[in-house]
């Protein structure tokens, strides 16, 4: 980690950083002092030599397709220029059989995962998205699913 060495290291990091370093695997409480640091340079060499350290240069990818479930959502982030109240003349949603016509042509495709986002919608309950995943797997049993990701 040559650039490690040209960074001023705060104190309270120095000890997990020459643990990582090392090879160590760091503690619980440690991965919280990282994850409430302020330091995301340090955090990105940290990473990029444990990742490094597991599969050298090699970098892997997976081929996924998207599906967007609905942009109607009951949450009000500042960052999100995407979501609808339901009524909306822009707000839209899929039912689960579109969905799974989205995943039908994607059938034989060299995909390995579908990535299901949208908003959090006032009238879908746990067993519409129960509903959701089962039917996702029984069309494409191979897909992995990636869901629910903001």
């Amino acid at each position: 980690m040559p650039l490690l060495d040209f960074l001023s290291i705060p104190a309270e990091l120095s000890g997990i950083v020459m643990a990582i370093r090392s090879g160590e695997r760091i503690s619980e409480e440690n991965a919280l002092t990282l994850y409430h640091s302020n330091h995301l340079s340090l955090l990105g060499l940290l990473a990029v030599a444990a990742k490094r350290r597991q599969s050298g240069d090699y970098v892997y990818f997976n081929r996924n397709f998207h599906i967007e479930l609905t942009n109607i959502c009951v949450n009000h982030c500042r960052f999100c220029s995407y979501r609808r109240n339901p009524g909306s003349k822009d707000a839209w949603e899929c039912s689960i059989d579109e969905m799974v016509e989205t995943v039908r042509q994607h059938t034989g495709s060299s995909c390995t995962e579908v990535h299901m986002v949208g908003g959090v919608h006032p009238d879908r309950n746990i067993w519409f998205y129960r509903d959701l995943l089962v039917a996702v797997k029984k069309e494409a049993p191979h897909l992995h699913i990636k869901a629910f990701t903001a």
